[in-house]
């Protein structure tokens, strides 16, 4: 709220990808999130409130390849090829690559 009251929209679009991490169903999209493209907050938030699925299909594969670490794109790509591309192996295939991308891992 202090971000909100303050006008200041990098606050507000972190808080807003904290908050929808816990439950994305929580908050209203900002219209930053469209203008924001390579930042991670911007596009945790923009993924997870869009239920137009053909749009994941555009926003997922890059946005994987931008942040390889995010725990939360990893899990969401996998879900989207699992579940909208019925493809299984693809979806194993993309976790364990990011698995094997992992600093802990190596």
């Amino acid at each position: 709220m202090e971000a909100f009251k303050k006008n200041d929209s990098e606050k507000l679009v972190k808080a807003l990808a904290k908050a929808i991490r816990l439950h994305y169903k929580i908050i209203e999209i900002p219209e930053r999130i469209k203008s924001h493209p390579n930042d991670l907050d911007s596009v945790v938030c923009y993924i997870c409130m869009q239920t137009n699925h053909g749009k994941w299909n555009e926003c997922i594969p890059q946005a994987s390849l931008n942040f390889p670490d995010d725990e939360y794109l990893a899990l969401t790509a996998a879900y989207f090829l699992f579940n909208y591309k019925d493809d299984t192996n693809a979806a194993l295939n993309h976790l364990e690559n990011v698995l094997k991308s992992q600093k802990c891992f190596k």
